[in-house]
């Protein structure tokens, strides 16, 4: 690659250099051969903060070194407060996220986003591209040197963060990259992880479905139980579509919906789609 630079910067050589260039350089064929399961989480403009994310990070802060589960019922902001996480820890952490759901396709031929090899690639990479420690271009063929590799990235990567600052590894419904082991019959990532040593600023953070916990095989683990909505943030979900919405209105909405986000959000987008007034909302 330095040389590649230092080529494009002689006289006369200036036509550029692209991502492909980058990639032959770097004996990548393409882009996903370095970023093997990127996220595909929905974007969700101005979302509102989700309770769990301070949980989680109170949670991180006190379990230094160890492994956590944030558990919580379908819908109720587990992604959210993942994303959200980073703004409740000390200045200068870092967060990367492993998205085991991959937008519905985790059980697709081509995705095997719960494989260690997969698992490994990804989350070196990314914090290479966060914390300037080493690309994986050739990953090790040996499952237990790719878990010391992913070990040692870990120690180089918070390594880099200024002091106070934590790394935290977050996998995202790894209950699905559970029952992606199991419906394939081959090793997904979570063994390796969960057995792994973690450096003493780094902490990993698995989220799931409440009734998939066991399927984790992670106890005994720090375990955060996610909170769905208060009322003040059911009112202000149900006010960004009816903001004449009144406080009968809004307790009503928060206590059918139980201060589920998901539920909240169907019921929300159905009824503007369909012109609903809000007796049929509600």
């Amino acid at each position: 690659l330095f040389d590649l630079v230092r080529e494009q910067a002689m006289p006369g050589r200036h036509r550029g250099i692209t991502a492909e260039d980058v990639l032959a350089e770097l004996a990548a064929p393409e882009l996903i051969d370095l970023y093997p399961a990127p996220p595909r989480l929905a974007d969700v403009p101005d979302a509102l903060p989700a309770p769990g994310a301070r949980d989680i990070a109170e949670a991180v802060t006190g379990h230094l070194g160890r492994l956590i589960v944030a558990r919580g019922a379908a819908g109720a902001g587990k992604t959210t407060a993942l994303r959200q996480v980073v703004d409740h820890l000390p200045a200068g952490s870092v967060v990367t996220l492993y998205d085991c759901y991959g937008g519905g396709d985790y059980l697709s031929s081509g995705e095997e986003r719960h494989t260690p090899q997969r698992f490994a690639i990804q989350v070196i990479n990314e914090l290479a591209q966060r914390c300037g420690t080493p690309l994986l271009i050739q990953p090790p063929q040996q499952e237990a040197d790719l878990w010391r590799l992913f070990g040692r990235t870990l120690e180089r990567a918070a390594g880099t963060l200024d002091p106070g600052a934590v790394l935290v590894v977050a996998v995202d419904a790894a209950d699905n990259a559970a029952v992606a082991a199991t419906v394939r019959g081959d090793r997904g990532f979570l063994d390796g992880l969960v057995g792994l040593r973690l450096p003493e600023t780094t902490a990993v953070v698995l989220t799931a479905r409440s009734h998939r916990v066991a399927s984790l095989g992670v106890a005994p683990a720090a375990m955060v139980e996610l909170a769905v909505f208060d009322v003040v943030t059911s009112a202000a979900h149900l006010r960004r579509y009816r903001p004449d919405a009144s406080d009968a209105d809004v307790s009503e909405f928060h206590d059918r919906t139980a201060g589920n986000p998901r539920a909240q959000y169907y019921a929300l987008e159905q009824a503007s789609a369909n012109g609903l007034d809000m007796p049929s909302l509600l």
